[in-house]
């Protein structure tokens, strides 16, 4: 398994500060993929919640979207920063459930990559098995 490196904001700038997270991790499991690591043996690290400022006083902001894309990368293992306990109820169950459709794109192995990754382009990740697909699409830019 290839750790990327802990969560941080993309050179990049955007109006979103947690978008600029996401993007980071997008960027640097692409640059582990093109190193020859096969998606599944990445371990992008691109999800926290959170209290304190090393996890940047994130608490549940934009939380979904980057659980989401960390699933959606297809690493076998995803390695998850922060207070967890935030995370209940409602949340909680959507949690659940987002993390079984992922699971069995995992256990088939078939993660895939569906765009170049290109300034202001969308791009995304996928998982595919014999029931069906799960996708996840990112646009970076404003438009």
């Amino acid at each position: 398994m290839q750790y990327t490196g802990d969560p941080r904001p993309s050179d990049v700038p955007e109006a979103s500060f947690w978008r600029s997270m996401d993007i980071y991790s997008d960027h640097m499991v692409r640059r582990f993929e093109q190193l020859g690591f096969p998606l599944e043996r990445i371990d992008s690290t691109g999800f926290m919640v959170g209290k304190t400022g090393t996890i940047y006083y994130r608490g549940l902001h934009a939380w979904k979207g980057a659980f989401l894309l960390m699933m959606a990368r297809g690493g076998w293992v995803n390695t998850v920063h922060g207070n967890l306990e935030l995370i209940r109820g409602k949340d909680a169950q959507w949690m659940r459930v987002r993390n079984r459709s992922f699971s069995s794109c995992k256990d088939w192995g078939a993660s895939i990559r569906l765009a170049a990754f290109r300034r202001h382009r969308a791009y995304g990740f996928g998982g595919v098995t014999t029931r069906g697909a799960v996708y996840v699409v990112m646009n970076p830019a404003r438009a």
